[in-house]
């Protein structure tokens, strides 16, 4: 993880952090024709409050794949919002 620095949030000061992280990858691409994915490059800067709670975030996941054999680059940008942070969480079996 790398400190950026603060910056300004819905007019708050707000902490920004950077690390590797790919929340989604082209793995869960739905294409029969793609083929060969790999993920190469992956960031994920969060802003955070001063209580250290995930306010947004923003995830950029760069791959690669064949796309009926021909070697294609994938991009995929991403924003991430959070909600009910610190709020009781009940898991139950299905």
């Amino acid at each position: 993880m790398t400190y950026l620095g603060p910056t300004k949030a819905g007019g708050k000061t707000a902490y920004q952090v950077q690390m590797a992280s790919a929340i989604v990858s082209p793995l869960m691409i739905p294409a029969g024709n793609l083929t060969e994915r790999a993920i190469t490059d992956s960031k994920l800067v969060l802003l955070i409050d001063a209580d250290g709670k995930p306010l947004s975030g923003t995830a950029t996941i760069t791959g690669r794949g064949r796309v009926s054999g021909q070697l294609q680059e994938i991009v995929i940008d991403l924003k991430v919002t959070f909600l009910k942070v610190g709020q009781k969480v009940t898991i139950a079996a299905p």
